[in-house]
């Protein structure tokens, strides 16, 4: 590598690191595929040291690699839900489609515990709804 890369690497890493520190993440989940993997497993021990936080590590390639869908969403989702419930918030709105292409948005809703509250006929477009899920945090 050369000086000129190097001085480009760290450059970039302190950035990074310095964008880090400004969020002030609660948890870090991290995703690698192939030589990234290396990378991962060494900022697995670093990340805490720096920044104080658990970081979580999905097996190397997982997703990208050996095509193993990841359930990140669930996650997600439970964690939007607790931080709004811990500053006060009452209700949670998704918006959605009415197509086909969004039934699993839709299923999802209605399977964790999101109750349809509207729909709006053509909304998006022509034969697109635009469907309201709430639920009550």
């Amino acid at each position: 590598m050369t000086q000129s890369a190097t001085s480009e690497a760290r450059s970039k890493s302190q950035a990074i690191g310095a964008a880090q520190r400004e969020l002030n993440p609660n948890t870090i989940v991290m995703v690698a595929r192939g030589s990234s993997d290396y990378a991962e497993s060494y900022l697995c021990y670093a990340t805490p040291l720096v920044l104080g936080c658990p970081v979580a590590s999905i097996g190397p390639s997982i997703q990208s690699v050996c095509g193993k869908e990841l359930k990140m969403g669930a996650a997600l989702r439970h964690a939007a839900e607790q931080h709004l419930k811990e500053i006060g918030q009452r209700i949670l709105i998704v918006d959605t489609s009415g197509t086909d292409d969004f039934a699993l948005t839709r299923k999802c809703c209605a399977q964790n515990g999101y109750e349809e509250e509207a729909r709006i006929r053509d909304f998006w477009a022509e034969g697109d709804d635009k469907v309201i899920f709430r639920k009550a945090l």
